[in-house]
């Protein structure tokens, strides 16, 4: 091996080990099947139907489907997670082959012209996959999770990395925004800061902020995971931050994570970043 090629290959190295996380991606995809129903109706009485699945800022595009024709376990969409995380409120339905032009929108409420099935569900962090099963009375979702108890409808996660602004990248900052529905009352919420697993990452510690505006609630710096709980008003747009400020460079963590918000009350639907969360 000559020089420069053994000098290519350590800067190489070098360059994965300083970014473990900079060409890691994740993809959670969505396939569909068929079942008899419970009275053993064969589903060979469904025909053709238009399938679609839609979640935050994101839908599937509009797959035709027959019972007859195709087989099991079909992939049709792949929710790529990015800071527009798709983690939260879904539905996925199936309108009539008349319903095209609906179908294009995406899954309406419960009720809707052309609209045959209907079903909504929570996506979640540990979510590996999510089934769409089809029966000849409507459709159910199955997901493929690492936890053996699944999270329920009050957890719902963003994705990003810290460490990745070129412009600071020795001080990044990550600021999301979340709110509550319309009821009125005071809510108890965990919001929690975690590594991805799946990723690899650099240093230990970090800062999480929960702020109302520009007046701070809670910090809690240190090693992740960090954790807050607070009791906060229903009327109300929070901020959260995630920051490197205060942390010596050695101990800095920078990679992929995860940040969490659970509420008692099962109301937050998104947590969006704002301009300065990276792609």
């Amino acid at each position: 091996m000559n020089l420069y090629s053994y000098m290519f290959i350590v800067l190489a190295l070098s360059f994965v080990s300083t970014f473990p996380y900079s060409a890691y991606s994740k993809e959670i995809p969505f396939r569909y099947t068929y079942t008899n129903d419970v009275n053993g109706k064969s589903v060979q009485g469904l025909g053709k139907q238009l399938l679609v699945c839609s979640g935050p800022l994101r839908r599937s595009k509009v797959k035709e489907i027959s019972a007859g024709l195709d087989k099991k376990d079909i992939k049709f969409y792949s929710a790529e997670v990015t800071i527009f995380s798709p983690y939260g409120k879904w539905a996925c339905c199936t309108y009539d082959t008349d319903g095209r032009v609906v179908a294009d929108l995406g899954c309406p409420s419960e009720t809707g012209e052309f609209l045959q099935t209907y079903a909504e569900f929570h996506l979640h962090k540990d979510d590996k996959k999510v089934d769409v099963v089809l029966f000849l009375g409507g459709l159910s979702i199955e997901k493929d999770s690492d936890e053996l108890v699944e999270a329920d409808d009050r957890e719902v996660s963003a994705f990003a990395t810290l460490g990745d602004d070129n412009k600071r990248p020795k001080r990044d900052r990550d600021t999301f925004t979340f709110n509550f529905g319309p009821n009125p009352g005071d809510k108890v919420v965990t919001v929690t800061l975690e590594e991805d697993p799946e990723a690899g990452h650099i240093g230990e510690e970090a800062v999480l902020i929960l702020r109302n505006g520009n007046s701070d609630i809670e910090l809690n710096a240190g090693m992740l995971p960090l954790e807050i709980t607070a009791v906060l008003s229903a009327d109300g747009e929070y901020k959260l931050v995630v920051e490197q400020h205060g942390i010596p460079e050695d101990l800095k963590f920078r990679g992929n994570y995860f940040l969490t918000v659970e509420s008692d009350s099962g109301l937050i639907e998104e947590i969006k970043p704002s301009f300065d969360v990276e792609q």
